[in-house]
């Protein structure tokens, strides 16, 4: 298995309870399929990228379409924010239309030391908060819940 940040081989410790996450990459280091709990995707395209995440768009071989957030952490601080985050996506399941729902998620280190990266599995929505505003002439009144753009 490659990883991306090594771009070769590696020798990576299975989380508890699960596989060992991997990657094939392209050239230029961008994924071109991700193992994720079993479950293998096609990379279809990046997203976007912030200080410490990107956020990849994937397919199955049956069509469906994710999005999957790498998080990358260096320390315990960082990884304590992300597995809050996955405990709250867990929480919320399906129960909220507004939230996207987490379908998978599986941790990995590259080298089998402190640092490495989570990847999480979420449902994919093409529109953004962001777009529904733009559609709608960048006007948003204060008193309109939020909720009422979707």
């Amino acid at each position: 298995a490659r990883t991306a940040a090594a771009g070769h081989r590696s020798r990576r410790r299975a989380p508890l309870g699960g596989s060992v996450p991997t990657m094939s990459l392209n050239i230029g280091g961008t994924p071109s399929s991700l193992v994720i709990q079993g479950k293998k995707v096609n990379v279809v395209k990046q997203l976007g990228e912030g200080g410490f995440a990107v956020v990849y768009l994937v397919q199955r071989s049956d069509g469906t379409r994710y999005a999957v957030k790498k998080v990358h952490y260096r320390e315990k601080e960082q990884l304590d924010a992300i597995n809050n985050e996955l405990s709250v996506m867990k929480k919320l399941g399906r129960s909220c239309r507004h939230i996207v729902a987490l379908v998978a998620s599986e941790r990995y280190r590259p080298d089998g030391g402190g640092a490495g990266s989570v990847l999480m599995m979420m449902q994919y929505c093409p529109s953004s908060l962001g777009d529904v505003l733009e559609r709608r002439g960048g006007k948003f009144s204060r008193q309109e819940p939020l909720f009422k753009c979707f």
